[in-house]
């Protein structure tokens, strides 16, 4: 007991009430549950279609826990351990994927592209390659824009070569032969119309190769190849990309299976 309440009125006694741990903890719980109350409903919470099934799906399993023999309750327990331990494997398992697949895939992308492994790995800012979203149920989404030649081992070579004139007179050019190894090992030349030139007017601004519409000198284009979603979702190395996705994915989900239902199962699980 902690003490007693009285309550005197003209020196009279007209209640009395010992306190007690109990009552004092009861007083706090209704207090704080009143408090949570009128925060709910302030702001809006109360009426919250998902609010107000999660509390009753568990005010349903608290009811249905109570009635079961407690030789069965345990049984009940680790079954719904089980069921949140598949769960949380799933979702470690997606997580794990996200780090580790995008390394796997750029290294087998860089044996048929020629390509550096550093371009296909996902990169934040505006101007990297490649990007990956996080979205929950779609996994691993690659985005990136077409790249130049200048990502592909792009050489350039000038070469002097004669021309006619419209007056029949002879004279001398130069002209850029500019080449690229797209497929890794097959360095062809992309065309005979491709120039380059400056990428933008800032100081140090690399070259990159143009492309004119047609005969007059304007207007041009950038000339560009593959994008790495492309790249990654081609006939070329998708076969191997997609047998090392499931590889990962199964190692990780073996790997989260044992490692969440050990309490609840003896010995290894696999798949």
């Amino acid at each position: 007991m902690l003490g007693r309440i009285d309550v005197k009125v003209a020196g009279f006694t007209v209640y009395s009430k010992e306190i007690g741990f109990k009552s004092v903890d009861r007083a706090i719980k209704k207090f704080t549950d009143n408090i949570e109350k009128i925060k709910s409903v302030a702001d809006g919470s109360a009426f919250d279609p998902e609010k107000i099934a999660k509390n009753a799906k568990s005010r349903a399993i608290s009811s249905f826990r109570a009635k079961l023999p407690k030789g069965s309750l345990k049984v009940y327990d680790d079954l719904v351990g089980l069921s949140k331990s598949v769960k949380k494997a799933r979702n470690d398992t997606i997580n794990d994927s996200r780090r580790r697949i995008p390394g796997k895939l750029a290294t087998i992308v860089t044996q048929y592209y020629g390509i550096k492994k550093s371009e296909i790995m996902p990169n934040k800012g505006a101007k990297a390659a490649a990007n990956i979203s996080n979205a929950y149920e779609k996994g691993i989404v690659y985005t990136g824009r077409l790249l130049t030649p200048t990502h592909f081992k792009m050489k350039a070579k000038t070469s002097i070569v004669p021309f006619q004139r419209a007056d029949g007179s002879t004279g001398r050019r130069k002209v850029q032969t500019i080449s690229a190894e797209i497929i890794k090992g097959q360095r062809k030349i992309l065309g005979s119309s491709l120039f380059l030139a400056k990428s933008g007017a800032a100081e140090g601004a690399p070259m990159i190769p143009f492309q004119r519409r047609g005969k007059a000198r304007t207007p041009i284009d950038v000339f560009k190849t593959l994008s790495v979603p492309q790249m990654l979702t081609g006939d070329l190395a998708r076969p191997e990309l997609e047998a090392c996705i499931v590889e990962v994915m199964n190692e990780r989900y073996t790997h989260n299976l044992n490692r969440h239902m050990s309490r609840y199962v003896k010995g290894k699980v696999g798949l």
